[in-house]
C-alpha cells in the first residue's frame, strides 16, 4: 500500500507502506493493529480478495510507476506469503471477487503495445485448487475502465457510473 503526500519532494511523494494491520472485530474499539506481517515487496494499486483463509494480491505498480508481475498469497493463519501464477498481463488499479472459491479479475490497466498503459477489458479467473488462470471474458459487456466488480451468489456484478453524458449509473452481470 501506499501514502501519497504532495507536500514531499516528487521523489518522496509516494511512501510505500509494508505493514499488514488487523482487524479484531470482537474488539469493541474496532481498532486496525499491526499484525506483525509485512509485505514481501512495495505495492500500489493491487486487487485483493480472500479465500479459503488466504487472501490474494494480484497485480500492482511499484516505485518509478512500474507494474509488478509477481502474484502471491497470504496465509491468514501463518501471516506468511506463497507466490501464485499470475494472470496473462500485470495490471494495475483492477478489481477482484471471489464468488465459489475462484477468483475473478476485471477492470484496470496493462501495458499494451508500445509500453503504453491501456484499458483491460477481459475478465480472468483463478483457480486456486490448480493455481492457474483462464479467460472468462475476452471483451467485458461494461467496457468501462473505472468500475467497481462485486460477488453476487455465483455471479459478478460490474458496476460504473463514469459514463460520457448525463449522470448515469450502468451497472451488468455476469454468469462466468
Amino acid at each position: 500500500m501506499a501514502h501519497y503526500d504532495p507536500s514531499r519532494g516528487e521523489d518522496a511523494q509516494f511512501h510505500h507502506l509494508g505493514e499488514i494491520l488487523g482487524l479484531d472485530l470482537s474488539n469493541e474499539e474496532g481498532r486496525c493493529v499491526d499484525s506483525g506481517a509485512k509485505l514481501t515487496s512495495p505495492r500500489r494499486a493491487f486487487a485483493s480478495a480472500a479465500v479459503g483463509g488466504k487472501g490474494y494480491l494480484v497485480g500492482s505498480m511499484r516505485e518509478e510507476f512500474d507494474t509488478v508481475d509477481k502474484c502471491e498469497a497470504f496465509d491468514f493463519a501463518t501471516a506468511s506469503f506463497s507466490p501464485i501464477a499470475s494472470p496473462r498481463k500485470p495490471r494495475i488499479s483492477c478489481e477482484m471477487v471471489a464468488p465459489c472459491g475462484k477468483l475473478y479479475l476485471c477492470g484496470g490497466s496493462a501495458h499494451g503495445e508500445g509500453g503504453k498503459l491501456t484499458p483491460d477489458r477481459s475478465i480472468e479467473c483463478y483457480d486456486p485448487a490448480t493455481n492457474t488462470w483462464s479467460v472468462v471474458v475476452e471483451e467485458r459487456p461494461l467496457p468501462r475502465q473505472q468500475l467497481r466488480a462485486f460477488a453476487l451468489r455465483d455471479r459478478l456484478l460490474l458496476v460504473s457510473s463514469h459514463v460520457d453524458g448525463p449522470a448515469t449509473t450502468r451497472s451488468v452481470m455476469v454468469a462466468p
